[in-house]
C-alpha cells in the first residue's frame, strides 16, 4: 500500500536449510525510514542499516517454516527494496 508520503510493506523470512533458529536477527540496508513495525522488533537503525529481531511469539524458525512481519515507512512514491540482507 503506497499513499505517496508513505507506504505499508511486509516481509516473509523463510529458513530453507540448516539448523532451527530459536531467536532470529535480520539486518539489511533500506533507504526508507521505518516508522511503525509489527511482528518484529526494531533493534537499531544506523544510517540506512537496520537490525530487527523476532517478537516474543515468533522466535522459532525451523527449516521449511516462515515468519512474516509488516511495517509502515516513508517516504512513499518509488519504493526501493532492501539490500545486503542477512538472517541469523
Amino acid at each position: 500500500s503506497n499513499w505517496g508520503s508513505g507506504f505499508t510493506g511486509a516481509a516473509t523470512l523463510k529458513e530453507v536449510s540448516g539448523p532451527s533458529l530459536n531467536g532470529w536477527t535480520l539486518t539489511f540496508d533500506f533507504p526508507h525510514r521505518i516508522t511503525t513495525i509489527w511482528d518484529a522488533v526494531l533493534v537499531s537503525r544506523v544510517g540506512n542499516r537496520y537490525t530487527l529481531r523476532n517478537a516474543a511469539w515468533n522466535a522459532q524458525l525451523a527449516p521449511g517454516s516462515s515468519v512474516r512481519f509488516g511495517f509502515n515507512a516513508d517516504p512513499g512514491g518509488v519504493v526501493t527494496p532492501p539490500s545486503n540482507v542477512t538472517l541469523k
